[in-house]
This record gives C-alpha cells, structure tokens and sequence, in this order.
C-alpha cells in the first residue's frame, strides 16, 4: 500500500467521496473473516437483586466498532464544539492571558468536559501542529490524518491556533480524512460541514495537493506499514508530521496481532536513524512504559520535520520560547543513539515488581495507557480486579450472541 502512494506523490487525483456499503453486508463479512475477529459490543443490565443479567442487544463486527467509537469521539466532539464556539469571545476579551497554558485554561471552562477529553495531549500534539502550519504558511501545507473517525483533529487544530494567534482558515486548508469506514467519513463531513474535508477509504488514494504537507496518526500507523524500515520511507513523503505510537523495548522490530490484526512495535533508534539520515530533526516529547502483547513496549509522541524547513521557519526556536509549555513539550531532539537513551529509560521508569503488575494488569484492560488506579503491586492489581457484591449474577447466557455472530459472518439466521 504505501509504495503505490509513494509512487502516486505529485499529480493530485481528483477526491473520490466515499463508497455506498454494500447492503448485502457481504464486503463487511469478507473483511471479518480475512480479519479473523468479530467485534462484539453487548448492550444490558446487571441486576443488583442477584437474578441473571438482562441482555439487550448484541451489536457485532462493522456495527459494534463504529458503536463503540462513536460513544468515545461522539462525546470528544460535543466538548470540542463547546470549546471551539467559545474562541472568537474568548480571544475580544480585554486582558486575555499571553501565555498559552493560561489561555487553554481559560478555553476549558466553555466545557464541563464530563469525560475528561480536554488533556494535556491536545497541547502536545496540536501546538506543533499548528506551529507548522503558522510558520511555514497554510497555503503550503495540508493535515493529512491516518484513522480520522469524526476528525476531531481539525477542533483541536482550531483551538490551538487560537492560542497562537495563527489564523488558521480551515475553510481553506486541506483536510484529507482516511478511514476504512464510510460512517466516520459521513460524520467527518457532516460535523464539519464549513470545513475543506476531502474524504479517502484507503491511505492509496490519497495525493498531496501542496508542497510541505502533513502526517497525523496515533495508534494507527504500526498497523497500516510492515516494518519499521517502511515507516520511515513513508513519513519522508511529507513536511512534517506527529506521531503517537508504539515502539519496541529491544532494538529490533516485534511483529504481533491486535484485534485480530497484524501491528509492529517500531525498532524506535532504526526509525530515528533513518529520518536522521534523510536530513529530518525528530523530537521527542514523550516516552511512557506499556505492556502488550505479551511484550513491554513504550508509547512514545513525537513531532518530525525536514531539517531545512526547521532551520528555515524556525520552528524549533519559535516553540521553545513558549517557556510555559517546556514541560508538556520538552522537545529532546532525537538521534539515533539519544533515541536508544530513550528506550532504556522508559524500561527504567518501572521495578521489575512494577512491570509484572502491569504484565498483569494488562490481561484485564488490553489498551494503551496507564492503569486506572494504582497497580504498582499484584495487591494492587488484585483490588483493581476484585469482583463485586458475591450477590450478583455475572454469568451471561444469550443466544443473542451467537445469532448477530452468524449475521456479521453473512450466514444463514
């Protein structure tokens, strides 16, 4: 896949909207089965009397993934919107702070922000974002994002622009959204409608329109390449770009399946040293320790640029002198022997006991990020997983289940 889009870069095909979903269902139930999984999503009732669970509904396969995400982004959307609608008062108030973390603190409170969606990471990924896109001129670039769902990005891209002061018209700027399903593409235009949003099923399709365009991803990009050696020719195709995802603890690629679908933990100092020696600056901003797959692994977020366009824009200086923001965006440029650096101190940051806590901890919740209490124990881990009032019935019987399996698989019900 990405050597048809590298060998594609240049001539801009024109945007193909995305595809009608065959009513049959049977693409879908070709690509669970090549997938091998069938996402389950059970909708019910626990019932505090001890009688046995009521089961609602059972949504399987395409339908429980786009279900499932939608809750997440729908919610992350609804705070964006309240945010972003809050920007043009929040920026003619007289004595608006200068400091960009006083400004995002006073953008938060357009929100009550019930599930936490406004964090720290939207300022470490989308301040150097939109730095980029000030600095080297919105009308040489455009945001490219790998795994759009609702494009939430362009919000945040929105918010953070206001707290630079960059102007950013995404009326104007090009907004390519890819992903596989024609229901987030849908959503994406639709909750976007003022916004330039050109949408692609397949990453393929995609054709750069400008000369410096940009790469956004997370958690996406180790299941899109095959090892860490296409990574690197793939991220060479663009300006600049930030990346949130996995890499290996041993400097060597590790191959694994999630969700049924094949994914790399990225050989992190190979990945820097080949940027590296392509004339690109890579900086890091952070690396936290993981566990999965049976592997320890980190979660690194780091922000890539073309030496000469660095040097040029001064985008690593300009970012720097923000001083408020230095411990969110340390910015550590990266080489590959400061990158292996990196490496051993993610493994450092966890006892052996610690590491063995989260092995654990792991094969109860299986996704990325720290625990949701403290888990620096097998005690710990032990009250985390600590099953409820023994006078609850857990134990689910429903036919339900199987019935939207043999549904998802396009057999006969």
């Amino acid at each position: 896949m990405i050597k048809r889009l590298l060998a594609r870069l240049g001539d801009r095909k024109k945007p193909v909207a995305p595809a009608t979903t065959d009513a049959s269902g049977n693409n879908a139930a070709a690509r669970l089965k090549g997938a091998g999984r069938i996402p389950i999503n059970i909708w019910g009732d626990v019932l505090l009397d001890g009688s046995p669970p009521q089961v609602r509904r059972v949504l399987t396969g395409q339908d429980a993934h786009e279900s499932l995400l939608s809750f997440f982004y729908l919610a992350e959307i609804l705070t964006l919107s309240e945010v972003v609608s809050a920007i043009a008062e929040k920026e003619a108030a007289t004595g608006r702070p200068s400091s960009i973390s006083m400004r995002y603190a006073e953008l938060k409170q357009a929100s009550n922000d019930p599930h936490n969606q406004l964090s720290e990471e939207i300022l470490q990924v989308f301040i150097p974002t939109a730095l980029f896109f000030k600095l080297v001129g919105q009308e040489n670039t455009e945001l490219c994002e790998l795994g759009c769902t609702f494009f939430s990005a362009i919000d945040k891209m929105k918010i953070c622009s206001s707290l630079l002061d960059a102007q950013l018209d995404f009326g104007k700027i090009v907004c390519a959204a890819v992903d596989h399903s024609d229901y987030f593409l849908r959503g994406a235009l639709k909750l976007h409608e003022s916004d330039n949003i050109v949408p692609y099923r397949d990453y393929a399709e995609w054709k750069s329109s400008t000369q410096h365009p940009f790469h956004l991803s997370r958690f996406v990009a180790s299941y899109a390449v095959s090892s860490t050696d296409e990574f690197s020719e793939w991220l060479k195709a663009f300006g600049a770009f930030h990346i949130i995802d996995v890499v290996n603890l041993a400097l060597e690629d590790f191959t694994t399946s999630n969700n049924g679908l094949r994914q790399i933990f990225f050989n992190f100092p190979k990945l820097i040293g080949g940027l590296e020696a392509a004339g690109w600056n890579v900086y890091l901003n952070n690396i936290a320790a993981d566990y999965n797959s049976g592997q320890r692994c980190a979660v690194v977020k780091m922000f890539g640029i073309r030496q000469d366009l660095d040097e040029r824009i001064g985008f690593a200086r300009t970012l720097r002198a923000h001083s408020d923001l230095a411990s969110a965006l340390p910015m550590e440029r990266m080489t590959e022997q400061t990158a292996g650096a990196a490496l051993k101190r993610a493994e450092g940051s966890l006892t052996e006991q610690e590491w063995k806590a989260l092995a654990q901890y792991k094969k109860h919740f299986p996704i990325w990020g720290g625990p949701v209490g403290r888990a620096s124990s097998m005690d710990d881990v032990a009250k985390l997983m600590a099953a409820p009032s023994s006078r609850l019935n857990l134990h689910f019987e429903s036919g339900q289940i199987n019935y939207y399996i043999r549904q998802a698989l396009g057999e006969p019900t």
